[in-house]
């Protein structure tokens, strides 16, 4: 698995990719930061978007809920409790 993060200001951006090789197949996955994951659900469910089930705690770190884009890949919407691209 590959992965690549970056910050910029507020703004946190992070992508997976979870194929075997460069010539793999398979999603990837891009994972998109929120100071209010409630918040976001709502606005994004009002609009349309489905999610894949409930938001999911990750061990203190994070909670998030996924969804797709058209090609399959996994999108998803997370609210950090510890950032860690932050400077210490």
């Amino acid at each position: 698995m590959s992965l690549i993060a970056v910050k910029a200001g507020s703004v946190r951006l992070s992508i997976f990719d979870n194929r075997k090789d460069a010539g793999g197949a398979g999603p990837s996955h891009l994972i998109l930061a929120t100071g209010n994951l409630d918040l976001t659900i709502a606005a994004l469910e009002a609009k349309g978007v489905s999610f894949e089930g409930p938001p999911v705690e990750a061990g203190g770190f994070l909670r998030f809920v996924m969804t797709r884009d058209p090609e399959g890949n996994g999108v998803a919407i997370s609210q950090y409790y510890k950032d860690p691209l932050a400077t210490a």
